[in-house]
């Protein structure tokens, strides 16, 4: 190949690599969000890309495309995009926030830590910050250092009731039991119309066999909210402690028609029906848990459940 070809191929090498995007960022950004929106997202990167050539410092091209690429399950370029935008903008507390959350589904929880930690040191003194601090030291097994970010929560915004709901599962974790409540009551004078909070609170009950004070707060909760799944299957768990089994069932069955899609309750039901001696229902129901399950050493648990009914 001769000198003057090489150079041709390496002018329209160095054009295609180099050349800018005709038109404007603005332009391609809102070609981008089109592109987004319907779903079409390799060519929604591909605009948010030629924005960002045509302008470096474009922070709403790359938060766009983190979006996408997180979307898409390309973490490693969301968060590059993000380091970007908080290279660019120290002080944007989201960015952090949302940096933190891909970290945390990748299960990297100490990097999410690090990155919650940067936001405070740029003077992001966001009561969200220290919650989820708080939240991943707890799931660390970190009881003080959780309570420690809880207590600034607090102390933030006393009035931001999760942040006692949050507390209480920490102190629960301790083994204190006069905080925990006291924290759980707290939540529901903040937000007595808040379902989530009687759950909470009964569940503490139920861990307490305090099965009364459980049972009045899963009934306030389902007053509330016909809807809950999460309340008709922990007062499905309480009917079974209780060796109420009707009862249990008839919750379960709440619980399974307004998420079919979930495990515990048809594992719980078939409990319920093998306890009133209903072989057949009980196999079904842990037939549909060995169906909704991708965890191989579970469907054989579950299958030893059905070999020794």
């Amino acid at each position: 190949m001769g000198l003057a070809a090489l150079l041709i191929i390496g002018s329209l090498v160095f054009f295609y690599v180099f050349a800018k995007p005709a038109g404007t960022a603005g332009d391609h950004y809102e070609k981008g969000l089109t592109y987004a929106a319907e779903q079409k997202y390799e060519a929604a990167i591909e605009e948010y890309t030629n924005a960002i050539k045509l302008d470096d410092k474009y922070i709403k091209a790359y938060r766009k495309r983190a979006e996408v690429y997180n979307k898409t399950g390309d973490f490693s370029e969301a968060i590059s995009d993000y380091e970007k935008i908080i290279e660019l903008d120290p002080t944007s507390l989201n960015d952090y926030l949302q940096l933190s959350t891909i970290y945390i589904q990748q299960g990297n929880n100490q990097q999410a830590i690090t990155t919650l930690k940067r936001a405070l040191k740029q003077n992001h003194d966001s009561p969200k910050v220290y919650k989820n601090l708080g939240k991943l030291y707890l799931d660390l097994g970190k009881e003080q250092e959780a309570l420690s970010y809880y207590d600034q929560a607090i102390k933030l915004y006393p009035d931001l009731a999760s942040s006692y709901v949050n507390r209480a599962q920490a102190y629960e974790r301790t083994g204190d039991t006069e905080k925990d409540i006291e924290d759980y009551n707290k939540a529901i004078e903040l937000e007595p119309g808040n379902e989530l909070h009687y759950v909470a609170r009964a569940k503490f009950f139920i861990v307490k066999k305090q099965y009364d004070s459980a049972r009045d707060d899963l009934d306030e909760a389902i007053a509330i909210s016909s809807k809950y799944y999460d309340a008709y299957y922990s007062r499905g768990k309480l009917s079974l402690l209780e060796e109420d089994p009707d009862a249990a069932i008839s919750d379960l069955t709440e619980a399974i028609r307004i998420n079919p899609q979930t495990t515990q309750a048809y594992l719980l039901r078939a409990e319920a029906y093998t306890d009133k001696n209903m072989i057949k229902e009980a196999k079904k129901d842990y037939e549909n848990a060995i169906k909704l399950t991708t965890s191989t050493s579970t469907k054989k648990a579950i299958q030893d459940k059905i070999d020794n009914l």
